[in-house]
């Protein structure tokens, strides 16, 4: 997407993936929208089929990493809500 609109010919490029089993992320640098709040934003653009596990955006890659690192490691976040909730979805503090 770009703002408030979905870019002409996602959706159907989407659903070409989805009809021939074609796998399919979302890759964003985003870190002010965790993946539920991305979901939600396709969901509102009219894109049903996306799912968290799909997403990959800065917040979760950067959760992720600390979470392989120090598991359970005490986190102080300077940033974005979209940043402290994918920490928190991690099991970061």
């Amino acid at each position: 997407w770009e703002g408030s609109r979905l870019l002409p010919g996602a959706r159907d490029f989407l659903q070409l993936c989805e009809r021939r089993s074609l796998p399919v992320a979302f890759v964003t640098n985003t870190v002010s929208l965790s993946r539920p709040l991305i979901i939600d934003k396709f969901r509102r653009l009219g894109v049903s089929e996306a799912r968290a596990e799909q997403v990959f955006s800065a917040g979760s890659a950067m959760a992720a990493y600390i979470h392989r690192q120090r598991p359970g490691a005490r986190v102080h976040v300077l940033g974005q809500q979209g940043t402290k909730d994918e920490i928190a979805s991690a099991g970061l503090q």
